[in-house]
């Protein structure tokens, strides 16, 4: 599991890739070598006396998700790059202090310009910001084409034509 060396926040001046060794019980050796880039994460491992690497992008990570382990007295809290296969989640920090924890979080979070998520004790996710970088999510608006929104509205070409006055009828 990733310490306090693989701090994003300490180390994030300018750069454009980190990389971490995690361990993995099914590889040969029992690690795993994670490179961070901002639009893909590279995992590669030794399996079967094969180099394995896959690369993610990172577009396919649902967030980053922090989740809290032990109790009150001692917390455990640990950040993990969330995505739907669980295979190719990526621990990414773990420390005992909120406020560092909280600094890594946001960190990552921009990092990959992915949402941060609250890992919930059923296991699931749940969103904690109401943005995916500097857009904020939400119910869409209704189009006002399609969803007829301003009925009354005139259309724009119509708004510059003046009406016109009928001749008067001789008589």
């Amino acid at each position: 599991m990733p310490n306090c060396s693989s701090s994003i926040a300490r180390n994030r001046a300018d750069a454009q890739e980190f990389s971490l060794v995690t361990s993995d019980p099914r590889a040969e050796d029992a690690k795993r070598m994670i490179r961070f880039g901002r639009s893909c994460v590279t995992i590669s491992r030794r399996l079967a006396g094969m180099r394995m690497r896959i690369r993610v992008p990172t577009s396919l990570y649902r967030g980053v998700v922090l989740e809290k382990n032990g109790g009150e007295a001692a917390p455990l809290y640990r950040l993990r790059l969330d995505h739907p296969d669980a295979d190719l989640c990526v621990p990414l920090f773990e420390a005992g202090d909120s406020v560092e924890i909280i600094a890594e979080w946001t960190a990552w979070a921009d990092f990959f310009d992915l949402p941060r998520l609250l890992g919930t004790a059923a296991g699931s996710c749940a969103a904690f910001d109401a943005k995916i970088g500097s857009v904020a999510l939400g119910a869409a608006r209704p189009d006002r084409k399609r969803g007829r929104a301003v009925v009354t509205r005139r259309a724009r070409f119509l708004t510059r034509r003046k009406m016109g006055v009928s001749p008067s009828a001789p008589g």
